[in-house]
């Protein structure tokens, strides 16, 4: 999937995008390319993969083409607790996990919800109530399989401004009782 949208952006309209962060469509793409240059995504699902490490797979749909477009994220698959404390968790869909604390998972579920989950090794369970009213965008590029098939992929996926809630930038001075 071939993406001309900065291709065909002036120097303003790239600044632009660069500094904001947003999708710019150039002022010179005719109107049944604008919805086509900025892939917008729903949040479908989520598995588990024993790829070297550990990886979660975060699969959205395309909403203009209605295909599966998939997002990765490394991760760590050996349970913290119980009897079978450092075994892995089972791979597949729905799959649980626990995301590195430096890791791209977590700024990408903090910047999408604002908050974190209540618990970080619980997160799968939440998944999908916090991004099920969320529309993504990210850079669509075509990956591979180890047979040689093509699969949608999508690099530095972000949610769209316009559903970014009120309290997403709030510090944490608001949240201090000054009141003794």
């Amino acid at each position: 999937m071939v993406d001309d949208r900065v291709a065909n952006q002036t120097t303003e309209e790239w600044i632009k995008e660069y500094t904001t962060g947003n999708p710019v469509i150039p002022a010179n793409n005719s109107e049944s390319n604008k919805r086509a240059s900025i892939p917008q995504l729903r949040f479908d699902h989520h598995r588990t993969t024993n790829y070297k490490t550990g990886c979660v797979a975060l699969s959205f749909t395309n909403l203009v083409t209605n295909q599966e477009c998939v997002a990765f994220f490394n991760c760590d698959l050996t349970r913290q607790r119980g009897s079978k404390k450092g075994g892995k968790y089972r791979v597949g869909r729905g799959g649980q996990f626990l995301p590195p604390e430096r890791g791209k998972f977590r700024a990408f579920f903090l910047e999408a919800n604002g908050k974190p989950p209540r618990r970080w090794a619980a997160v799968h369970k939440e998944l999908k109530a916090r991004f099920k009213d969320l529309t993504f965008t990210g850079e669509m590029i075509v990956g591979y399989t180890k047979d040689g098939k093509p699969f949608n992929k999508v690099k530095n996926i972000r949610v769209i401004e316009e559903q970014i809630g009120d309290n997403l930038g709030t510090t944490k001075e608001q949240f201090v009782d000054m009141s003794f």
